[in-house]
C-alpha cells in the first residue's frame, strides 16, 4: 500500500502565495546509520497571535518528518515532531535553519516526508525528499557550505561565492573534478517525436581539490558550466554544482528571453530571431 503523499497534489508548493513554505531542504549522510536534514524557512511567513493576557505576538509552528522505504510503502521507519515558537521577529524578514537527524541506514534509498505546520493558522505543507544511501559515493555524502560555514541549499554557485565541500568520508584526501562548459539547446517539448539526445560525459577539464579531515580547500567556480565532484572516478556518482549567470534564476538580460520563444515559434521563425 502506498503512503499518503502519493495521493497529495504538490502543485501548491510552487504558488508564490503558498504559506508557510520551506525555502531550502538539504540532506547530508553523516554516518552509515544516520543522515542530517537541514530545513530553511522564513519566520515572516508565519502567523503571529497575541497570547491571552500578553502584549506581544507569538508564532507557534512545528516541523515533523516521516521516513519510508519508498513512495509505494506506508510503513513508517522513523518519525518525529519538533514544536517551536517565536516572539522576537514579528514582521521581520528573518530566515532560520533547523536541522535534525534521521535513522536511515546504508545501504538503501528512502523517501523522507517533511511537514511544515503553522499552528496558529492551521495551514501546513508537505515536502517529499529522496534519501540516497545506496552507494558510498552519492551526492548526499557531500555538503556544500560557504566560507562562514553556512549551508548552501542551491546547487548553483555564484562567481563571488567561496565555499567548501564537506565529505562523509573523513579519510578522503582529494576530490576529482570534471568541468563541462557545454551549451545545451532548449529542452524538447513533451510531445516531440525526435529522439532524446545522449550525453557523452567527456569533460573539458579535469583537476583535483585537496581535502583534509573531511573538509575541502576553499573553492571558487571561475567559469560558467557544470562541475562534477567525485571521490571515485570509476563511477558516475558524485555531487554536481552549476555556475550560471550571477542573477540566476532571475532573467535580467534581453538575450535570456530568447530561448523560451522556441516553444512558441517554428524552426524558421526561431532561427530568424536568433540571427536578427
Amino acid at each position: 500500500m502506498a503512503n499518503k503523499i502519493t495521493y497529495i497534489n504538490l502543485s501548491q508548493l510552487y504558488a508564490p502565495e503558498n504559506r508557510p513554505s520551506i525555502s531550502g531542504l538539504r540532506v547530508f549522510n553523516e554516518t552509515d546509520s544516520t543522515s542530517k536534514v537541514f530545513v530553511r524557512y522564513n519566520l515572516n511567513e508565519l502567523i503571529y497571535k497575541m497570547p491571552t493576557g500578553k502584549t506581544y505576538r507569538k508564532a507557534l509552528y512545528s516541523i515533523s518528518y516521516e521516513l519510508f522505504n519508498s513512495y509505494e510503502s506506508d510503513v513508517v521507519l522513523d518519525s518525529a515532531t519538533f514544536v517551536m515558537s517565536d516572539s522576537l521577529y514579528y514582521k521581520q524578514d528573518f530566515e532560520l535553519v533547523f536541522d535534525f537527524d534521521i535513522r536511515a541506514k546504508y545501504p538503501g534509498n528512502y523517501l523522507l516526508q517533511v511537514t511544515f505546520n503553522d499552528l496558529n493558522s492551521k495551514h501546513s505543507n508537505i515536502y517529499p525528499k529522496n534519501i540516497y544511501k545506496g552507494s558510498p559515493y552519492v551526492a548526499q555524502n557531500f555538503l556544500p557550505v560557504d566560507e562562514l560555514g553556512e549551508i548552501i541549499f542551491n546547487n548553483w554557485i555564484k562567481s563571488s561565492t567561496k565555499f567548501r565541500l564537506l565529505s562523509k568520508n573523513q579519510t578522503t584526501q582529494k576530490l576529482f573534478v570534471r568541468y563541462y562548459d557545454d551549451e545545451f539547446p532548449v529542452a524538447l517539448p513533451p510531445f516531440a517525436t525526435a529522439p532524446t539526445p545522449t550525453y557523452d560525459y567527456v569533460a573539458n577539464n579535469l583537476f583535483t581539490v585537496k581535502v583534509d579531515g573531511g573538509t575541502s580547500d576553499l573553492l571558487e567556480l571561475p567559469g560558467r558550466g557544470i562541475y562534477h565532484f567525485q571521490t571515485d572516478t570509476s563511477t558516475r556518482y558524485g555531487i554536481t554544482l552549476f555556475r550560471f549567470h550571477d542573477d540566476y534564476p532571475n532573467v535580467t538580460e534581453p538575450e535570456q528571453l530568447m530561448p523560451p520563444l522556441r516553444y512558441l515559434t517554428s524552426n524558421k521563425e526561431f532561427n530568424e530571431i536568433l540571427h536578427s
